[in-house]
């Protein structure tokens, strides 16, 4: 990791268009002395020809920070430190202006690293992973990653009905387990937005819109389940990221010819959803103060010795 000096205002982020999940945590953390800069990228239609090259800023192309070169395509930034690098080129790419190198291209780890490393600079800020709830985020990554993200694109990209079948199964019984578990709690870790959230938010943006009919993940539709549709309108309705969020934009990525999937460009309509809705999910925060407080009260009887009462209150159901 470099000094805190290194990373004061040097700092670019290169991602896909329409990211949101990565908007939330820069948009929190900038202030007047610190600000990163985004810019989106897009997969070319052309890939796959002479005239494509994966990643693209289109025919105008992108000036580099930090140089005056002027790039069409992402994979130029990274032979630009080294001209003999051949790294696989992903979104998003954290670029140093400074040194003129790419830092780093793994969202989980830059999103980490946007929590934690620049919190001297940016004033108060959300922390979105908290010590105390570490191990709490770290195992619901996990189980998101592998029974969400990782199922969607099994289901989009199964060569066999078997390996569907059992991508679709794992995908379903994961979102029935996290609808579940907001039953219980406002967010997926507690009564806090964390990293967690953030993390599987993209996922939801795009499941009715995008991953329904593209990916074949059709046994239900998000607005199927009662929780987990509320909860994405709560974090869609958190200030700045409806506006990160365009869903135009990711079918148009998705439906095209260059698409993760195959497709003859043509984009489907719909489906409307409107994520402007209110929501119900500050009942849970209610519920969430109510519990607090009864245990609080337990704890002081407990101090106090007056076990007999104490141990007659009941948990919240």
């Amino acid at each position: 990791m470099r000094s805190e000096k290194n990373w004061k205002t040097d700092q670019h982020e290169f991602e896909k268009q329409a990211c949101a999940a990565l908007d939330n945590f820069l948009e929190s953390l900038e202030g007047e002395e610190f600000k990163i800069d985004i810019t989106g990228a897009n997969w070319s239609d052309e890939y796959g020809t002479e005239a494509g090259e994966g990643w693209s800023f289109g025919p105008e192309g992108h000036t580099v920070p930090g140089t005056d070169r002027r790039v069409r395509w992402l994979h130029e930034l990274y032979t630009i430190a080294d001209p003999t690098c051949t790294t696989r080129v992903t979104v998003p790419t954290l670029w140093d202006a400074q040194t003129r190198r790419v830092v780093n291209n793994e969202s989980s780890e830059i999103i980490r690293m946007f929590n934690s490393e620049f919190a001297a600079m940016t004033g108060p800020t959300p922390d979105y992973c908290p010590q105390h709830l570490r191990a709490a985020i770290d195992e619901t990554n996990a189980f998101v990653l592998r029974g969400i993200n990782n199922a969607v694109n099994g289901c989009g990209y199964s060569i066999s009905q078997e390996a569907y079948d059992e991508q679709v199964a794992l995908l379903f019984a994961t979102l029935d387990a996290l609808e579940e578990r907001l039953v219980r709690q406002r967010y997926l870790c507690g009564d806090v937005q964390t990293e967690a959230d953030w993390r599987l938010f993209p996922s939801l943006v795009r499941f009715d819109a995008v991953y329904y009919v593209a990916y074949k993940c059709n046994l239900r539709r998000l607005e199927d389940y009662p929780n987990l549709s509320n909860y994405l309108r709560e974090l869609y309705q958190t200030p700045g990221i409806a506006a990160a969020c365009d869903i135009a934009g990711m079918k148009r990525g998705v439906f095209s010819k260059a698409g993760p999937v195959g497709a003859n460009g043509i984009v489907p309509v719909g489906p409307i959803v409107d994520h402007t809705r209110p929501h119900d999910r500050e009942r849970l925060a209610a519920k969430a103060a109510v519990a607090n407080r009864k245990n609080k009260t337990a704890a002081r009887y407990f101090q106090t010795g007056k076990l007999e009462l104490a141990l007659s209150i009941q948990p919240l159901k």
